[in-house]
């Protein structure tokens, strides 16, 4: 429908983090993927929506983490569906 609307990624994530062993300072540097999955529920079509979100980032070698966000939003003009959701037709830019 046009109120619901869907959205997965994926991509690299990088960390840095300064420590302090045996009062030396190490700096931390690590790889990793960042996961997303979202819903977005529109209350006003194309403008007003309800939004939650699911985070997971795994690093290599090291810790992972997870977050869920909520949250109220609303579209400041322009489409918010991505261009890829619908075929454009014959005319169309």
């Amino acid at each position: 429908s046009n109120r619901l609307v869907l959205e997965l990624s994926a991509g690299p994530y990088f960390s840095m983090d300064t420590t302090s062993v045996d009062n030396q300072p190490r700096n931390d540097k690590r790889w990793g993927l960042l996961t997303s999955a979202s819903v977005r529920y529109y209350l006003v079509p194309n403008r007003f929506f309800l939004k939650m979100q699911y985070n997971h980032v795994q690093m290599i070698g090291g810790h992972s983490s997870d977050a869920a966000l909520f949250g109220i939003g609303s579209d400041f003009g322009g489409n918010p569906h991505p261009a890829s959701c619908r075929p454009k037709t014959r005319g169309e830019d």
